[in-house]
């Protein structure tokens, strides 16, 4: 019997001995959490403890967020309470009671120190008990706080990931939210990437650079994104809190961001006077719509000077499927001259652009939408070149030579103006047919005009949309002005026009002689060319008078031949001009004779019969037979053999 205590007694000190190296025992007074005992992680905690008297208060501390659970044995099978407190020692956070071994845990505590009160569930009950708090962390790292004001938001690197805990709790608060900050360099996409690790439904949001305008936001309890494919470059937040008031999870945050297929223009552009430069017949890469900091990037503008005139072609291909805009201004940067829109590659232009400068406004259809754009622009000149501008009144015509090809442009627009004038001079040194054949590049109604030397009276015009031709065939030798210009006011042309002046086979008369006093010298039985009736200044060539001298009496035939076939005078005159001797007219010509003239001074004259219209060259033969024919020898009359004299007489006979 003295052995078996023996033995008894020494299993007993050996546990005593073990309970002692991993085990704490209370020391009294510890009845309230003031006066509490200090318990470690891991280590059995040994007590004895009652109903209201003689409760046991542990203080425990717990290194970093996670789960405390406290397993509680009662020695005896007394119906044991454990309970866990916050730090103020008032505020239960978990509390059960058993008789055999049992847990208590709360899985979403912060780092500090809580507070365990152990006590007999009934009065007047007492038991010895264990219990052994243990501490697990949660499976990824916190994140630094304070972080939860976007004022205080961490900074998570562009394309980079970290991990968090939110939702944890101490000492009456809760770290409900965690803000990050995220700075990209490149419009385009940002994606964030969310994993709540305990399965609990965990908000994102995603706040402009201010932290209060929302951009984005979702929620799960598994691994999901949220994203904007709109951000430019800039600054943004991120806001992480739970979908329950009393929830909590460990996580992974990642953001991604990536560039768009084209390139950033150079802003800022939103305004034609901060316009960017480009060349023509250049490719542009830009950006519109893209969104930071409260504004969107709504406009781009590009300026673009051509030094010809032509058809001026802007070609947009976007990334995205998204109604895009494209306008072309006038110089003053307000008139559109042309804009269309669409979800697909599409161009805009202006056939009918003069050199100059124009802009170029690219915008998106919906207030809210977004792309990024290839453009490539091309000016296509006419065939024709230019004429030399400015040529838009007659006094600034430019001068052209006759038989001759020029080139020109009319109708083509720029700052405000259609170019509705060119205008030509050509002096023309002989009587005859003036032509001026035009061939237009566009199938555009066209109109040409020729004036008189003053410049306002119209001689003759014509349009077409074909190639055509407009002609005098009555022009005195002089000036006359070719004006171009469209026959409606919007159209246009590009334009060659040949001149080609035709005189007639006949030689033209001494001018002046439209009058008695200035008549030219006619020599009797001769042949003379004259042209009756031809245009220029305002006035017609009516009449063409000769004076003729018979050296003696005879007989006179007059004879005129119209070449245009018109009713033309032939009229024979005393030497005064007045006195009418003989003559009419006929169609096509007329001849008659005066016999018995007395020798001396005569006139004759030529006209049209319509004299304000008609026109013809002519031939004006004249044959004149003396009743005595005098002979002259030019030289001596006494010859010898093989010797010869020049006979002449005064009327040509000989």
């Amino acid at each position: 019997m003295k052995q078996l205590l023996f033995k008894n007694f020494a299993v007993a000190l050996v546990l005593l001995l073990t309970v002692n190296l991993y085990s704490a025992t209370e020391s009294e007074p510890n009845d309230t959490y003031e006066t509490s005992n200090v318990a470690d992680l891991g280590i059995a905690n040994t007590g004895s403890a009652g109903y209201t008297i003689n409760q046991d208060w542990w203080e425990i501390t717990i290194p970093e967020n996670g789960n405390l659970t406290i397993n509680t044995t009662p020695l005896n099978s007394k119906y044991l309470w454990c309970y866990l407190y916050d730090n103020d020692g008032t505020t239960l956070l978990a509390s059960t009671y058993s008789s055999a071994s049992f847990n208590i845990s709360r899985n979403d505590l912060q780092a500090g120190t809580y507070y365990i009160r152990i006590n007999c569930f009934y009065s007047g009950d007492s038991t010895d008990y264990t219990f052994t708090p243990t501490f697990t962390a949660p499976s990824v790292d916190p994140d630094n706080e304070p972080n939860d004001y976007y004022p205080l938001a961490n900074t998570l690197g562009l394309n980079d990931s970290t991990t968090g805990n939110v939702g944890y709790y101490y000492n009456l608060d809760r770290d409900s939210t965690d803000w990050y900050e995220v700075t990209t360099v490149e419009d385009g996409p940002l994606y964030i990437y969310l994993n709540p690790l305990n399965g609990s439904p965990t908000f994102i949001y995603l706040y402009d650079a201010d932290g209060t305008t929302l951009l984005a936001s979702g929620y799960s309890g598994t691994a999901f994104s949220i994203n904007r494919q709109d951000l430019a470059a800039g600054t943004y937040h991120i806001l992480i809190r739970m979908y329950y008031s009393n929830g909590y999870t460990p996580y992974t945050l990642k953001n991604t961001s990536f560039p768009v297929t084209y390139e950033n223009d150079v802003e800022s552009n939103d305004v034609a006077a901060n316009a960017v430069s480009i060349s023509e017949n250049s490719t542009i890469e830009g950006h519109i719509g893209y969104y930071t900091d409260g504004a969107r990037d709504l406009d781009d503008w590009y300026e673009i000077t051509t030094t010809e005139d032509g058809i001026l072609n802007f070609s947009l291909t976007g990334s995205l499927a998204q109604n895009t805009y494209m306008y072309i201004y006038d110089t003053d940067g307000t008139t559109s001259l042309v804009s269309d829109y669409s979800t697909v590659p599409f161009s805009i232009s202006r056939n009918d652009l003069a050199a100059g400068t124009y802009y170029l406004r690219v915008r998106m259809y919906y207030s809210d939408g977004y792309n990024n754009y290839s453009i490539t622009n091309t000016l296509t000149p006419p065939v024709e070149a230019n004429d030399s501008e400015p040529n838009n009144v007659v006094g600034s015509a430019i001068t052209i030579a006759a038989n001759s090809t020029i080139e020109g442009h009319i109708g083509y627009y720029t700052d405000g103006a259609r170019d509705l004038d060119d205008w030509y001079e050509i002096t023309t040194t002989e009587d005859g047919n003036l032509n001026f054949s035009l061939t237009g590049s566009l199938a555009q109604n066209t109109y040409m005009y020729i004036y008189d030397t003053d410049g306002t009276t119209s001689l003759v015009s014509d349009y077409s949309t074909v190639p055509f031709s407009i002609s005098r065939n009555d022009l005195a030798a002089g000036t006359y002005y070719l004006r171009v210009r469209m026959y409606y006011s919007s159209g246009y042309n590009t334009y060659s026009i040949t001149n080609t002046l035709t005189p007639p086979a006949e030689a033209n008369d001494p001018e002046p002689n439209n009058v008695v006093a200035t008549a030219s010298p006619l020599e009797t039985n001769v042949t003379v060319e004259g042209h009756i009736g031809y245009y220029n200044s305002g006035i017609r060539d009516q009449y063409d008078y000769y004076a003729i001298t018979l050296s003696s009496s005879g007989d006179l035939t007059l004879t005129v031949d119209a070449i245009n076939n018109v009713y033309i005078y032939c009229r024979l005159y005393s030497a005064d001009g007045v006195t009418f001797l003989g003559g009419s007219y006929a169609l096509g010509g007329y001849t008659f004779t005066k016999s018995d003239l007395a020798a001396g001074n005569y006139i004759v004259l030529v006209n049209c019969y319509y004299s304000s219209s008609d026109y013809t060259p002519y031939t004006l033969t004249n044959t004149y037979c003396p009743d005595a024919i005098t002979i002259i020898a030019e030289g001596e009359t006494t010859l010898c053999e093989g010797e010869s004299v020049i006979l002449t007489t005064p009327d040509h006979h000989l």
